[in-house]
């Protein structure tokens, strides 16, 4: 089975000048089937296959949950500012060990979808053992937008933007990973 992947639009302060050969790295990883991904959150654990001396982790935190719209009586209901984006971490480990625990961050719940203009809450962090972490984004207010994540290997510095529809009760995405090998 082949895989296409779209590469992602690149500007100033994303990827980098060496994002064709990343994308291509993965295509190639998943192609033969030397990775696993991590798309239900929750905590699982990974196995490093026998004879793999190097892993590629690519993981995002939740993303944050948005506000509830707030009815004031005249006029239309105000919207409020969105959630943040789950933090992200892509990171290269040699020398891995036998076993990691993996967490998948939650979705932010959102405020409702009630006028009350709730805050939505923040997203879940996601984790690779001990060897890499990305908080969940912050939830929306009336107030304030919520922080973005943050990821503990600053890596390639990749942001995973939630789907954020004002108020009408979505929540947040949730976080995701992969390990190549």
């Amino acid at each position: 089975m082949t895989i296409s992947l779209a590469q992602p639009s690149i500007n100033s302060t994303g990827w980098g000048p060496s994002v064709n050969n990343n994308f291509s790295l993965i295509q190639g990883a998943i192609n033969r089937g030397c990775c696993q991904f991590f798309l239900t959150t929750g905590t699982s654990t990974f196995t490093t296959p026998p004879g793999v001396t190097q892993l590629m982790v690519l993981f995002y935190g939740g993303g944050g949950g948005p506000c509830d719209y707030l009815n004031h009586g005249d006029g239309p209901p105000i919207n409020g500012y969105p959630p943040g984006y789950g933090g992200s971490v892509w990171t290269s480990i040699s020398s891995p060990l036998a076993t990691y625990t993996v967490t998948i961050g939650a979705a932010g719940v959102s405020g409702g979808d009630t006028g009350t203009g709730d805050p939505g809450g923040p997203g879940g962090t996601s984790s690779f053992g001990s060897a890499a972490t990305c908080t969940g984004g912050g939830g929306g207010s009336q107030t304030a937008a919520g922080a973005n994540g943050t990821g503990s290997q600053t890596g390639i510095g990749l942001n995973y933007a939630p789907f954020w529809v004002p108020g009408y009760g979505t929540a947040g995405n949730p976080g995701f990973g992969f390990v190549l090998y």
